[in-house]
């Protein structure tokens, strides 16, 4: 599609196109490690050749390109199923027709390390986040599972007061005049 806007110079076909393609790849980093690849053959290979898409003249893709490497690496490629992800990915771009990708890549991550940066804290903090609301959520139903089987937990939300004239109702009988005396 980005080619047809090109070769009709068709402008708004041109946005439309790159916002589909950032939403995409840019925004969702949930792409293989092979796509990417495709994606990169389709933008920096040398005009000409077969798995070149488009002229991309302004380098609109070329920065859709690197921005989606980039989000995957830092955002989506964590942990060790992610380590793996990052060398398929490395190992499917090598060789001296990725130079340019590379050159890019890099040169658009130093000068942004401090967004980068940023990005990666927060995206721990919102696992170190999401991890805690899970904790609350166990013990919350750890407490409602003990207060079904009659044994409110502390912390439970039952009070104090209403533990104590449980306990103080199961030792009081009422005697044969119907007075209520302790045991």
């Amino acid at each position: 599609m980005y080619a047809l806007a090109e070769e009709l110079d068709y402008p708004a076909l041109k946005v439309t196109v790159f916002a589909k393609l950032a939403t995409s790849f840019a925004m969702s980093h949930r792409r293989p490690p092979s796509d990417l690849k495709t994606l990169i053959n389709a933008v920096f290979s040398p005009l000409g050749s077969p798995s070149r898409i488009c002229k991309d003249d302004n380098g609109a893709l070329h920065n859709i390109v690197v921005a989606a490497g980039i989000a995957h690496d830092l955002l989506e490629w964590t942990g060790p199923k992610g380590e793996a992800l990052r060398k398929e990915f490395s190992d499917l771009v090598q060789g001296p027709e990725y130079a340019r990708f590379w050159s890019t890549y890099n040169a658009v991550k130093e000068q942004n390390k401090d967004i980068l940066q940023k990005s990666v804290a927060r995206k721990e903090a919102a696992e170190k986040r999401a991890r805690a609301a899970e904790q609350r959520k166990a013990g919350k139903d750890a407490a409602i599972g003990a207060l079904a089987k009659g044994s409110p937990a502390k912390g439970s939300g039952v009070s104090k007061k209403a533990r104590y004239s449980k306990v103080k109702a199961k030792l009081m009988k009422p005697d044969d005049d119907g007075d209520v005396e302790m045991e």
